[in-house]
């Protein structure tokens, strides 16, 4: 089985983003954060030789022209 994911990480300032990074630990195989838009987004097989079960906790961090930056921490569970 599989799942598809798509979420959007969304900074909100009066500022411009410049890149979005993930800066603390991994998100599940499959899924990648494009670094222009903050789009997170792949596809998650439920099967224990291609993507491990368990908790993933992973941190997107949002940067500006000038390095202020805000984070957020997501949590994904893989059955």
């Amino acid at each position: 089985d599989a799942v598809t994911a798509s979420l959007q990480a969304t900074a909100i300032s009066g500022r411009s983003i410049a890149r979005y990074a993930i800066t603390n630990g991994e998100m599940p195989q499959g899924l990648t954060l494009n670094a222009t838009t903050g789009a997170i987004t792949g596809t998650i097989f439920n099967n224990d030789t291609l993507v491990p079960t368990g908790t993933r906790v992973f941190t997107v961090t949002a940067y500006d022209n000038v390095r202020n930056f805000v984070s957020r921490t997501f949590t994904i569970t893989v059955q």
